[in-house]
């Protein structure tokens, strides 16, 4: 696949067109990406063999899990495409927040921090679930008091 830009100084308003010999799964897959970029208020997932779009807001957390990142929606799971540090990069800060290398979770999500009895950080999740946060990233979220 080749990528290019092209500048017009006529043009009112960026405009990305995909040249293609026909409409395939990921010409499809690239153009809900491109839009979810621009939007950034959702995400494509894969259920099964389909892509799925999800809003940011109802995605609970993102983590690793045998070598693939996962997304965690009301008990689902559904694999991205998207690396860790991708997607904390697109993001936005208000709303997710890295916890360690493998894992992203919404605020929203997060019940309570407790420090354990061995001295690690654990996440208390609205679902139930513990995972624990590295020091690294805790003390990264005291300092910037995201919490």
């Amino acid at each position: 696949m080749k990528v290019s830009t092209k500048i017009d100084q006529n043009a009112q308003t960026p405009n990305i067109v995909i040249f293609a010999k026909q409409k395939t799964a990921k010409i499809v897959y690239l153009e809900h990406e491109i839009q979810s970029v621009i939007n950034h208020s959702s995400l494509f997932v894969k259920n099964q063999e389909d892509y799925q779009q999800i809003e940011l807001p109802n995605i609970d957390r993102f983590y690793t899990e045998e070598h693939a990142i996962y997304c965690q929606v009301n008990g689902q799971h559904y694999k991205t495409q998207k690396r860790i540090y991708e997607l904390a990069d697109f993001l936005p800060e208000s709303l997710f927040i890295q916890i360690s290398q493998s894992e992203i979770i919404n605020r929203h999500f997060i019940q309570c921090f407790r420090l354990s009895k061995t001295g690690a950080y654990e996440v208390i999740l609205r679902d139930g679930q513990t995972t624990f946060a590295s020091r690294r990233y805790m003390r990264r979220i005291k300092k910037e008091k995201l919490l």
